[in-house]
């Protein structure tokens, strides 16, 4: 008994250390932002000094928010998180609290703390499914890249993007699941909901290499931790059996006495997240998703005609400098020579001079300043690409002459499309 109360001491404050920001990320004037900015701070001089003086490890330990969380840095984490966690603990019951048994409220109190933190990660995951943004529409580079040049997941990334009914209704169930947790009542379905969920992220990030394998599983282990002290309760409740032991729903929080102050604060501050959430992802789906605006020059270009220094540069694989095709879609731009070689460029328009910027983001030397001429279908830009004058004529492809997005849904296939 003695280690199943040490355990449960340690598995508390573990999850209180992996998830710390969590309580911070919703206050006003990005108080959350900077509190996680000296988490990190302390983690980032902790976890290297793990790796290298405790676990041996001579390679690099650093952390980068560059959104991988399966980083040799987070491997790390894990162990560091433990150790640390593993002397709290011992403090705790050495001379903190010489009792061994865990109190009822202490577990309570973590039970919520883990409903409420589980709940609005549902949300943020859910509702950016919901408003099509992380899952995005196919942008013009997806629609011309070949299917073998596609990584795991970025392969992922199109086939969940390509149908925004199908990435709402997955924000919504997920959504709902956050919402199930927020209650006593149904947190226990809610909490099996998110296990299921979060087993088909794990899976996915598994089978696609998607770098958030680490977090994926803790959540996993959360929802479960949210519904183990429940599961003889479903379990009676599925064999007809009579609970012994009925579930009472006493108050978590007795700071206020009054019943509906206290649900008073609970959904505003409800209110307050989902309306953070909402808020954020209606600027962003405006901003970068697929109902952002398009430049005048959005579109696929096959270029016909490239003349540089009145020298016409015919369309051969030798000719390694020659445009093959120039992407621009809502925010960059990109252009394909005929060596295959890829330059994702920086861009900016100016309709009233009709002109437009590019400039490659890996060479900052390789710029071009180009007049442009829209001529029905035909783009002409006439200017300086690097330090030569060039001048090109170039075709537009629309969005809807890509088969995968002229073919829609048919209720009826006489024969399957499958090509």
């Amino acid at each position: 008994m003695k280690i199943k109360f040490f355990l449960q001491k340690l598995t508390i404050v573990y999850f209180v250390l992996y998830t710390i920001p969590f309580p911070f990320n919703y206050l006003p004037f990005k108080i959350g932002d900077y509190f996680s900015e000296i988490v990190m701070s302390i983690w980032g001089q902790l976890v290297p000094f793990v790796a290298r003086e405790l676990l041996k490890y001579d390679g690099s330990v650093v952390y980068r928010d560059n959104g991988s969380g399966d980083s040799v840095f987070f491997y790390f984490l894990i162990p560091t998180i433990m150790l640390v966690a593993l002397a709290t603990t011992i403090i705790w019951i050495s001379i903190i609290d010489k009792r061994l048994e865990l109190k009822s409220s202490i577990k309570n109190h973590f039970n919520v703390y883990l409903r409420y933190y589980m709940a609005f990660t549902m949300f943020i995951y859910g509702f950016s499914k919901v408003f099509y943004l992380q899952f995005n529409q196919l942008t013009l580079f997806q629609l011309t890249q070949s299917f073998g040049d596609s990584s795991p997941m970025g392969l992922l990334w199109k086939f969940m993007g390509y149908s925004e009914i199908f990435s709402i209704l997955t924000g919504i169930t997920e959504v709902f699941a956050g919402l199930l947790l927020l209650f006593r009542k149904t947190k226990v379905i809610g909490a099996l909901i998110c296990f299921v969920i979060m087993v088909q992220v794990f899976m996915m990030n598994i089978s696609f290499d998607v770098p958030v394998k680490i977090y994926s599983f803790h959540l996993i282990i959360i929802s479960l931790l949210i519904f183990l002290p429940e599961y003889k309760r479903l379990f009676n409740l599925i064999n007809n059996y009579e609970d012994k032991n009925p579930l009472i729903f006493n108050k978590s929080f007795k700071i206020f006495n009054e019943t509906s102050l206290r649900y008073g604060i609970k959904y505003f501050m409800i209110l307050m997240v989902l309306s953070v959430i909402i808020t954020e992802n209606f600027s962003r789906q405006k901003k970068y998703g697929k109902r952002a605006a398009t430049n005048e020059l959005y579109g696929i270009y096959d270029v016909n005609l490239f003349i540089v220094e009145n020298d016409t540069i015919p369309p051969s694989r030798l000719n390694f400098d020659r445009w093959d095709r120039l992407i621009i879609d809502k925010n960059v731009a990109l252009v394909e020579k005929m060596n295959r070689e890829k330059i994702h460029l920086q861009m900016e328009i100016d309709s009233v001079n009709s002109t437009v910027h590019f400039q490659s983001y890996m060479d900052k030397d390789d710029i071009s300043e180009l007049k442009f001429k829209i001529e029905g279908n035909y783009l002409i830009l006439d200017g300086k690409i690097r330090d030569s004058n060039v001048l090109t004529k170039m075709i537009r492809k629309e969005r809807a002459d890509f088969f995968l997005e002229k073919r829609g849904f048919h209720w009826i296939n006489e024969y399957p499309m499958n090509r």
